[in-house]
């Protein structure tokens, strides 16, 4: 009797990190190199990195992902819960996963769930979402139950700045299973450039002696973004020769270009819209003007301390974890007087030129604790007992 002896090959499923992002990036920034060096080092170790964005990508954008070894792969989990579950199931089923890590969803979504019933060991969830939470009442313990509930899976939940690992924890992940990685910021790009600033400022009607307030951010309510006209208006009333440079766009546009006329301000205002790069703008301003509540870290701090801008801004957030107060800038506290407070630290920066001068060093210093590598090394060491050696 002849026994079959024939040998079943099995070929081992090539590692992968999947990352779930609910994100369209449509130009290139901070945002994408952090991924393109994260890509990057999955990469070089042997590691597909798949890419899973919300919507497709411009081409550009897409082509310096897949330039680094990254897959990219379009699919929206709002629009197709479904689908985008055979699209987890359809990556185990071809790839060894190692992680997913998820991001820009908030907690509350069924995503660290599809990973799980997929088949994925080890889900990664970074919380970016900014607002402030008391946690206290009936509904915030409902909040704390559905927490628990969602983050179930969660191996790691990570806080871009201890004032959202706080209100990780406060909303019931445990302590241990959440960390900080502070988001970093592409130094090469940001930095004062005296070149720039000279051609810069005449675009957007500023004299060289002029001072040159820059608010960047999405015109968003918990943004404020009308504290900055209402300061910049303090500032006219007393005689200094102000500008207000707005970059955002958003929803109360047309209500803050009302305001600036019903101010008298609207010649000292320059609306720059939605921009791709800010650098130059950096360059060519004086102070950068933070009013936001509950950010949950604030990128554009540390652009525009990389560029040399001392920071006036509300004490709310994550901002006290990386602006100074009286060193980089000045922070104060919202609530009432806000705006007469906020134009006083302005001033008093811009008229001592010896105190602008140590604040606009210390800035830059403080700015480069936070490099872009040191974010994606943080992420890669957090990965690494779950990666093949």
């Amino acid at each position: 009797m002849v026994r079959d002896t024939r040998q079943i090959e099995t070929v081992a499923k090539p590692a992968c990190v999947l990352f779930l992002l609910d994100w369209r990036p449509v130009f290139w920034s901070t945002r994408e190199e952090y991924y393109r060096q994260l890509c990057s080092a999955l990469s070089n170790r042997g590691i597909t990195p798949i890419l899973t964005v919300s919507e497709e990508i411009a081409g550009d954008v897409r082509q310096r992902l897949e330039d680094v070894g990254a897959q990219v792969v379009a699919c929206s989990y709002h629009a197709h819960p479904w689908i985008y579950w055979m699209h987890i199931r359809g990556v185990v089923g071809h790839y060894q996963v190692q992680l997913a890590h998820v991001r820009f969803f908030d907690y509350f979504t069924a995503v660290s769930w599809l990973c799980r019933w997929s088949g994925i060991r080890h889900v990664f969830f970074t919380e970016a979402n900014s607002g402030e939470w008391n946690g206290r009442g009936w509904r915030a313990a409902l909040i704390r139950l559905r927490t628990k509930l969602m983050c179930g899976p969660l191996t790691k939940s990570i806080g871009i700045s201890n004032f959202i690992r706080g209100r990780l924890i406060k909303a019931g992940i445990p302590a241990e299973r959440t960390c900080v990685i502070y988001n970093g910021v592409d130094l090469q790009r940001f930095h004062a450039d005296a070149a720039a600033r000279e051609s810069i400022r005449p675009q957007a009607g500023a004299k060289k002696d002029s001072a040159v307030l820059i608010f960047a951010a999405s015109l968003l309510p918990w943004k404020r973004p009308e504290l900055a006209l209402r300061v910049c208006a303090t500032l006219a009333a007393r005689d200094m020769d102000v500008r207000l440079w707005m970059a955002g766009d958003g929803p109360l546009r047309s209500d803050l270009e009302a305001l600036a006329r019903e101010l008298g301000i609207s010649s000292r205002v320059s609306w720059l819209g939605h921009q791709p790069e800010l650098t130059a703008w950096y360059a060519g301003a004086d102070l950068f003007l933070h009013t936001a509540v509950g950010e949950a870290f604030g990128n554009v701090l540390i652009e525009a301390m990389a560029c040399g801008l001392p920071v006036i801004a509300t004490a709310s957030g994550a901002v006290s974890e990386l602006v100074v107060d009286g060193e980089t800038g000045c922070l104060i506290a919202p609530g009432p007087g806000e705006i007469d407070d906020l134009a006083q630290a302005a001033s008093s920066v811009l008229e001592n030129r010896e105190r602008y001068a140590a604040m606009s060093a210390a800035a830059v210093r403080q700015a480069g604790r936070f490099p872009l590598e040191a974010s994606v090394a943080k992420i890669l060491e957090l990965y690494a007992p779950f990666l093949p050696d």
